[in-house]
């Protein structure tokens, strides 16, 4: 092999490592304040007591939106029904189940929520 290729190589080797290094580095290191992985500010109770509306406002938008999304679906699902494809009714029964879970969980995030507002804001 010539000199020129093996300094290559092994500038190349060189570099590779220490990009995998980088990125394990990172990826190990990920920031985890303990948010679940998002960059959030958790509010606080006085933020959480004097934003309680906007709470359950924004909680009401995400259930519109969910029911709109469901109204599409099951149209669609009706569709596919008729022409005979099971495949696509099937993906979208597996997405409504799915959008029901979410459903669930925004009210019952909610409810607890409220709970809590009961108790502690005045």
């Amino acid at each position: 092999m010539k000199q020129r290729t093996k300094y290559t190589i092994g500038i190349t080797s060189i570099m590779l490592a220490g990009t995998l290094g980088l990125g394990t580095m990172a990826f190990a290191s990920d920031g985890d304040d303990g948010t679940g992985g998002r960059n959030r500010p958790r509010l606080t109770d006085e933020q959480k007591c004097d934003n309680q509306d906007e709470i359950a406002a924004k909680a009401a938008t995400a259930q519109d939106r969910i029911a709109d999304r469901v109204a599409t679906l099951t149209e669609k699902r009706a569709a596919a029904e008729a022409a005979g494809e099971t495949e696509k009714v099937a993906r979208i029964d597996k997405h409504l189940a799915r959008l029901a879970k979410l459903s669930d969980r925004i009210d019952t995030r909610l409810a607890k929520f409220q709970t809590w507002a009961a108790a502690n804001c005045s």
